[in-house]
């Protein structure tokens, strides 16, 4: 009985890590900005939105914009002028499904292990 319980917990371990990484997977969402001057960048992005920005150099830096000027964006002590800018994704995350995600894990882990136990026979547990 006791090699079914860890054959079991070994496959509902596998099985939540599947799930979490699965859905996990989707809760951020990268948006392209779009721009080859200060004013086309202006236009899409504010004071607030969490970036991805990739230097012309390769280079990425991810912050959250607290200025944005004639001369650049800059947030969390980093600072790009728009000459500077290969690329720009404004970084989205989704707080509902990330905790529909936690809620379905927590209730996958119950049930399996609900399923593991009363397979085991483990008794005194009512099975």
């Amino acid at each position: 009985m006791t090699t079914t319980l860890n054959g079991n917990a070994g496959f509902t371990r596998f099985i939540i890590c599947f799930v979490l990484i699965a859905f996990t997977a989707g809760c951020t969402t990268m948006r392209p900005v779009y721009g080859t001057d200060a004013a086309s960048y202006i236009a899409q992005i504010e004071v607030g939105d969490k970036i991805e920005l990739t230097r012309n150099d390769l280079t990425t830096v991810e912050f959250k914009i607290t200025d944005i000027s004639s001369d650049g964006i800059s947030g969390e002590g980093i600072f790009v002028a728009y000459p500077d800018i290969q690329e720009i994704q404004t970084v989205h995350s989704n707080a509902g499904k990330i905790t529909g995600i936690v809620l379905i894990g927590a209730l996958l882990v119950g049930l399996v292990g609900t399923l593991a136990v009363a397979e085991a026979g483990i008794p005194g547990l009512g099975y």
